[in-house]
């Protein structure tokens, strides 16, 4: 049971990790894929790294 739980807290920390990277990566694309206004886009990327870089998602 202990080798599981371990395992799966690993499991599940690099995966938080590669989803947080991707997501600080891949916001400016979807940012205008949903048309983010320009006037905006600043304001939206800074919220959305704050958001993906968050440990306690």
């Amino acid at each position: 049971m202990a080798q599981t739980t371990r395992t799966v807290l690993a499991f599940d920390g690099i995966c938080g990790i590669i989803v947080a990277i991707l997501g600080i990566f891949c916001l400016p694309a979807v940012f205008r894929l949903i048309s983010v206004p320009d006037n905006l886009m600043r304001y939206a990327l800074i919220y959305g790294r704050i958001y993906f870089s968050d440990s306690r998602l």
